[in-house]
């Protein structure tokens, strides 16, 4: 499963090194985010944490290595990333957004943890009304 959604990390990746603004990367990620969630609550029986963390680890890791890997033509498009305050000035903005990555991903695993509990609630509740 993990490796089945890999891919939308470096889709995510090349939808940011080509332009797309904030405000759609940030719908398109809560999509994804919410589609994974929906298979992984459906389908996944144990481990519902270790998969959403994982997965959304991995897209980060792939999102971010694709824009370090174009990083001039990142910042072509998102120019107020060159002044990031919480980057050490010793650490090339392509390095930067290497190590961030895993936290990035760590972050949308979370959203996708939420969303599959979310799931789970809903779907419990649906089948508690039904019997």
């Amino acid at each position: 499963m993990v490796i089945a959604f890999s891919p939308i990390g470096l889709f995510m990746g090349c939808l940011m090194i080509m332009g797309s603004q904030i405000p759609w990367v940030i719908i398109i990620w809560a999509t994804f985010s919410f589609m994974v969630a929906y298979v992984i609550a459906k389908y996944e029986k144990q481990k519902l944490l270790f998969h959403a963390i994982l997965i959304g680890i991995i897209w980060g890791i792939l999102h971010n290595i694709v824009a370090a890997i174009f990083s001039e033509l990142f910042l072509l498009n998102y120019p107020n990333l060159i002044n990031v305050s919480s980057r050490p000035e010793s650490i090339s903005l392509g390095y930067w957004l290497f190590v961030t990555g895993p936290i990035v991903g760590f972050c949308l695993g979370i959203l996708i943890t939420m969303f599959v509990y979310f799931l789970k609630v809903v779907n419990e509740k649906k089948w508690s009304i039904r019997h």
